[in-house]
């Protein structure tokens, strides 16, 4: 998908990728915690190390770019906002 540059998007485009890096970042963040709590509780109950103890390592790179995403969101707000 090609994103424009920051700079070419009026603050309604940059306010609605905020909210939805946000709620992007919150899913994500919900889905580690519980994949990682799950895998944890497998691995306690069964005694064996599973699948669901990587999953969740899959998800950790997105949330990364999503979070460093919404930093650059967000300063490119604040600096229009003056």
């Amino acid at each position: 998908m090609n994103q424009k540059p920051l700079d070419d998007l009026t603050i309604e485009e940059l306010k609605k990728q905020e909210k939805i890096l946000k709620l992007t970042s919150g899913f994500l963040g919900a889905a580690i915690l519980i994949i990682t709590s799950t895998g944890i509780f497998l691995t306690v109950v069964k005694k064996s190390f599973s699948f669901f103890n990587l999953s969740a390592l899959c998800f950790i790179p997105i949330f990364i770019m999503n979070v460093n995403n919404l930093k650059k969101v967000a300063a490119e707000i604040k600096s229009r906002n003056i």
